[in-house]
């Protein structure tokens, strides 16, 4: 498939996509793309598979000349050498959310030194350490004290 350099999209599953071309008298070749299936994206936090489902059903004009799809609003390209599979992406490849988290507990990452956490994690953490520069203040405020 097409979608190997993709960072956001791993893997399409159990797709049942329908193509219909229909070349009318004035020489346009009119198609029509209208199926469903799985998305794979990494969790954007974790990395781990999430599966996105997704429906299309498009219509567009077919046209040979790369230069004159990009006029055509509604319009997409199909060279003489491509395989049905990336004309199928052109209409797939707008549907793969950029950012997806997947649904329950996440693990998130950690390694020497650093670690990722929630942002209630983080104002707790805050909240809990001293400023590093009131810190002197406080020395002698205890010294005072004994």
């Amino acid at each position: 498939m097409p979608f190997n350099d993709d960072p956001y999209l791993l893997a399409l599953r159990d797709c049942d996509i329908d193509v219909d071309f229909d070349y009318d008298a004035s020489d346009t070749l009119n198609v029509k793309v209208k199926g469903k299936g799985i998305m794979v994206c990494p969790c954007a936090i974790s990395l781990e598979e999430v599966e996105v489902p997704f429906e299309i059903d498009e219509e567009a004009i077919v046209l040979n000349d790369e230069l004159a799809v990009l006029e055509k609003e509604d319009a997409c390209y199909l060279g003489e050498d491509d395989e049905l599979s990336t004309f199928i992406a052109q209409f797939i490849m707008p549907l793969v959310p950029i950012k997806v988290v997947k649904e329950g507990k996440i693990d998130y990452p950690s390694g020497d030194g650093w670690k990722v956490m929630t942002e209630e994690e983080l104002m707790q953490e805050k909240a809990e350490t001293i400023d590093p520069r009131w810190e002197k203040l406080r020395e002698l405020i205890d010294k005072e004290e004994e």
